[in-house]
């Protein structure tokens, strides 16, 4: 039973990644298309064709019975059609042309079980077709010498010159033939990159492939961009959030909540392997979510590589206490900035060379403590596991660390690498969110039955109007 649930779940992955990459497979698609036919139309040699037909018939006072008439008619037609269609014959036509060799071909056969004989002639040209065909009626009574001398053969109708080539490009089919080609060639392409890859395909893998149990998923937002006038961070207090992703982050502040109240634990630290698989995002929207509760929020920006916090939430750059100076400030409430979406973030615009050396810094810790005085929860967005070295003692510092990894994404073995890091330094690993996994079209992750429509149909203008009130009101502030 176990092993059919995993060649279903393998099966599915590579339908994801067919949909996912449906774009790239259409492209390749077109561009063998258009160049199958550009290079049958470059190319292209015309051929003519033009046929006539020959009736083999017993010469009179013939001693052949008239019983007898039509088979030995049929037997002669076979062998004139053996011997028009010879290279003897293509030979003599060739030399009477005046040609080394024939240019075209002579086909011919017995038209059912008659004494017709069908010829066609096939040439480079026009003329070269009828020449070839008229020598040969010309020169058929020669032939018949070497038949048997009871029978002949007589044409039926006139030679006629091809006007078109019997090749005629068939564009249609050239595009077809080459499109069918490059979906089917880079469909298996891909396909067969994605069994050689070694990543997080589904949920299932994180616990199967993972040291670290699976604690949320978060599906790919597919968010209208036309409610928006530019794109920006993905928020959950965002009008062209979906309700899915909402309820998404929902349940994994219900599941972090749970596990810091029952441990008594405050602070959190949200990382990953590399960059790009969505940490921030996911720090930050906990964080709002948090404070959606009632809770007080601290989040702060410790990526001493890279920071991003300030930029999501709009924050000069130039006003921002860097990191450094505020673990020397007396009081370090001045480097917070309060209220910013309902949560306080503390903001840092510098990175760091040598940041690890502000991780191990004693006033650190200290911070910690007394910052887990004033607030109920601290979220705290880390630089990549396996980018800046800081991460790993950071998370000796905070009291749990949530790890981060997307789908098809890393290789397995380095997300592994980085949580043996901070799981030898006892970071509290609580478990791993899935981020930016690919949902079937039309699916639905969030399932509430009549509730979700009730939710759909009713509540959700109030939720856009709420947004515009929310907006209009920090413009106001603005001014």
């Amino acid at each position: 039973m176990e092993d059919e649930l995993t060649i279903d779940l393998d099966i599915l992955s590579i339908i994801r990644v067919i949909i996912k990459k449906f774009w790239i497979i259409l492209y390749i698609a077109i561009i063998c298309a258009i160049g199958t036919d550009v290079f049958f139309t470059i190319n292209y040699k015309p051929i003519y064709q033009t046929t006539s037909q020959f009736l083999v018939t017993a010469k009179e006072n013939s001693t052949y019975s008239s019983k007898m008439t039509i088979i030995s008619t049929k037997e002669m037609a076979e062998k004139f059609s053996y011997l028009l269609s010879s290279s003897v014959m293509a030979k003599e036509v060739a030399k009477n042309l005046g040609y080394a060799s024939l240019p075209g071909t002579i086909e011919t056969s017995v038209v059912g079980e008659s004494s017709i004989l069908s010829v066609t002639v096939n040439a480079d040209s026009p003329l070269n077709a009828y020449n070839i065909m008229n020598n040969l009626i010309l020169s058929y009574n020669n032939v018949s010498k070497h038949m048997d001398d009871s029978a002949l053969i007589e044409p039926l109708d006139n030679i006629r010159m091809p006007s078109y080539p019997s090749n005629a490009v068939d564009s249609k089919r050239n595009l077809m033939l080459g499109f069918g080609g490059g979906a089917l060639v880079s469909l298996g392409i891909i396909v067969l990159l994605e069994l050689l890859k070694d990543d997080l395909k589904t949920e299932k893998h994180v616990e199967k492939k993972l040291d670290i149990k699976l604690f949320g998923t978060l599906y790919e937002e597919k968010r209208n961009y036309f409610k928006v006038k530019r794109k920006r961070s993905l928020l959950i207090n965002d009008i062209a959030t979906s309700f899915e992703y909402i309820e998404n982050i929902k349940e994994i502040r219900f599941k972090l909540t749970h596990f810091l109240t029952n441990n008594d634990l405050k602070s959190v630290l949200i990382t990953s392997t590399f960059e790009n698989e969505g940490k921030t995002t996911l720090a930050v929207n906990l964080a709002l979510s948090l404070a959606m509760t009632g809770a007080k929020v601290l989040l702060i920006d410790m990526d001493l590589k890279k920071p991003s916090l300030y930029k999501i939430f709009g924050l000069n750059k130039n006003e921002i206490i860097s990191f450094e100076k505020m673990l020397k400030l007396k009081d370090y409430h001045q480097a917070i900035n309060k209220n910013l979406m309902g949560i306080d973030v503390l903001a840092n615009s510098q990175s760091y060379i040598d940041s690890e050396l502000l991780i191990d810094d004693s006033k650190l810790e200290q911070l910690f403590q007394n910052l887990k005085n004033e607030y109920d929860y601290i979220i705290v967005d880390s630089a990549p596991v396996l980018v800046a070295e800081d991460t790993v003692g950071l998370s000796s510092k905070v009291d749990t660390t949530l790890f981060v990894a997307r789908e098809n994404y890393g290789k397995v073995r380095y997300i592994n690498d980085a949580i043996d890091l901070i799981k030898e330094i006892d970071g509290n690993l609580i478990g791993c969110v899935l981020t930016r996994c690919f949902k079937l079209p039309f699916s639905k992750v969030v399932n509430y039955g009549r509730y979700h429509g009730y939710y759909e149909n009713r509540y959700k203008k109030l939720f856009k109007d709420s947004q515009k009130e929310v907006k209009l009101q920090q413009g106001d502030m603005n001014e």
